[in-house]
């Protein structure tokens, strides 16, 4: 299981063992992925590109109380023993991302790693070779959560523009920085390697109205390339409102590389 489509309005829940972080559910949960996309069933489509060598070229989340969210997420689980863990965090503290450091902080390694691998496409061998898995696992949980309570902060020093497109899957992409779509078009996310030398990156696609982690795993990319592209197509189509496109290193920093936003206009 991984990270496929998951709504604020919904809950935040919590497993111990196999799954570290359920979030919240929308109705797009189920995928059907394509191309290279690493996760197999998928609520959206997407597809890494990888064009040919080239160079050149708002609506506000309502903030939501912290400790509400973690009280939808207990809501009605007084007999799932897999809750038993967060509801002792969660008097400790009502901010669910400490509660989430608390957890990871109490799994054994090998729980952890199922658990990393179940929100992420994050290969048990990968993980099992990282230097601190802890501290990988936080990190992954930082950015999952980043959004989730209030608006992100967008950009930052050093990350790079996102160049956003509507259509086309195949080829080069338009390095134009389009800001508002209409329709159900794929949109396609291109980014420019810069400095950067990996082979993937790690890729986090969230809606910011009513927050939906989208996408949130590894995408395979060609080093060499000025830039390469992810594209994203989601079953029912897009929902009117804004979005957010972040790109990151696929080591154990996950450092940001570049970042964007797009909004998707109600149809003409």
């Amino acid at each position: 299981m991984s990270f496929s489509g998951y709504g604020g309005a919904g809950l935040l829940a919590f497993f111990v063992g196999g799954l570290l972080l359920g979030w919240w559910t929308s109705p797009d949960a189920g995928r059907q992925a394509t191309g290279p996309a690493p996760t197999p069933g998928a609520s959206v489509r997407a597809e890494v590109g990888l064009p040919s060598s080239r160079s050149g070229a708002e609506a506000t989340p309502v903030a939501q109380d912290p400790s509400a969210l973690l009280e939808a997420a207990l809501e009605d689980r007084d007999d799932d023993p897999r809750f038993d863990l967060v509801r002792v965090l969660a008097r400790l503290s009502g901010d669910p991302s400490e509660v989430v450091g608390m957890l990871i902080d109490s799994l054994g390694e090998e729980e952890l790693i199922a658990s990393v691998s179940s929100f992420t496409d994050l290969a048990p061998e990968k993980f099992k070779r990282s230097a601190d898995p802890k501290a990988l696992a936080h990190r992954l949980a930082e950015l999952a959560m980043d959004g989730l309570l209030q608006r992100p902060v967008e950009g930052g020093a050093g990350v790079e523009a996102v160049y956003f497109s509507e259509g086309r899957t195949h080829g080069d992409p338009d390095l134009v920085r389009a800001e508002r779509f209409f329709g159900d078009e794929p949109i396609l996310a291109a980014f420019p390697m810069g400095d950067y030398e990996g082979d993937e990156v790690f890729v986090k696609w969230t809606r910011l109205d009513d927050p939906k982690i989208m996408l949130f795993n590894h995408y395979p990319i060609r080093p060499g390339e000025d830039f390469n592209y992810v594209w994203l197509s989601p079953k029912a189509g897009w929902d009117p409102g804004e979005y957010e496109v972040n790109f990151y290193t696929a080591d154990e920093s996950l450092l940001p590389l570049a970042g964007g936003r797009y909004s998707i206009d109600s149809k003409p």
